[in-house]
């Protein structure tokens, strides 16, 4: 495939996964251009400002642009000391104002950190180093994504257990908690295959089975008030 082929249909790749945007994404109005989305809110910025070469009548285009990504609903930020480019919209008939209710309590979500650990957060070759008929493959057996865990200390060592008190994993010793925070939710993100053949040598002696599954958690910490 010729180069520019491939770099025209990567463009292509980009906005239709753009489009497809379930999350919150952030643009500035100039990348926007020939986006749609279900919801839009345009923050109450600097759109008064004039770059090189454009006229007086620029921002307000742009403005204009920002506007009309929305294809639901459509919500813009009126500051005092902001862009005055809606002060024509407060008061419409199409419009509802919402005045600023003053400080409200954040909200708690806002407070967690979520961390779906890797392969090096992982002790794994933990269950490999137990042969086929230990029942900590069975225990591994019968969990799931999504299944809740434990995380207990056990000697020094961070161990992963199911509601049981299963053991189905163990945590690397390069592993890091994050500071000035409690865990409160441990699931599994996703159970993976490794076998002999995957070890290195200088490990294979510790291996005592052909093949093995590892837990790849996902932590939810929430974070500590200062």
């Amino acid at each position: 495939m010729p180069t520019h082929y491939l770099i025209e249909w990567l463009a292509e790749w980009g906005r239709e996964v753009r489009r497809q945007q379930k999350g919150l994404l952030l643009l500035v109005a100039h990348r926007a251009k020939g986006l749609e989305f279900d919801h839009v809110a345009v923050l109450g910025g600097n759109w008064d400002r004039v770059g090189r070469e454009e006229d007086q009548d620029s921002p307000r285009r742009l403005y204009y642009v920002a506007m009309t990504r929305a294809k639901e609903t459509l919500t813009l930020i009126h500051a005092p000391n902001g862009s005055q480019l809606n002060n024509a919209l407060i008061g419409h008939q199409s419009t509802l104002h919402h005045l600023d209710m003053g400080h409200r309590e954040s909200n708690s979500g806002l407070n967690k950190h979520y961390q779906t650990l890797t392969m090096r957060d992982i002790d794994i070759g933990f269950a490999g180093r137990f042969n086929e008929s230990n029942k900590v493959h069975k225990s591994i057996a019968y969990i799931t994504t999504g299944d809740n865990l434990k995380v207990k200390n056990n000697n020094g060592k961070w161990e992963l257990t199911d509601e049981n008190g299963h053991v189905v994993g163990r945590l690397s010793r390069a592993y890091q908690f994050p500071e000035n925070t409690s865990l409160i939710r441990a699931t599994v993100a996703a159970i993976l295959t490794r076998s002999r053949e995957m070890t290195d040598l200088q490990y294979q002696n510790n291996v005592s089975c052909d093949e093995w599954e590892i837990v790849l958690p996902e932590f939810v910490f929430e974070k500590h008030s200062n």
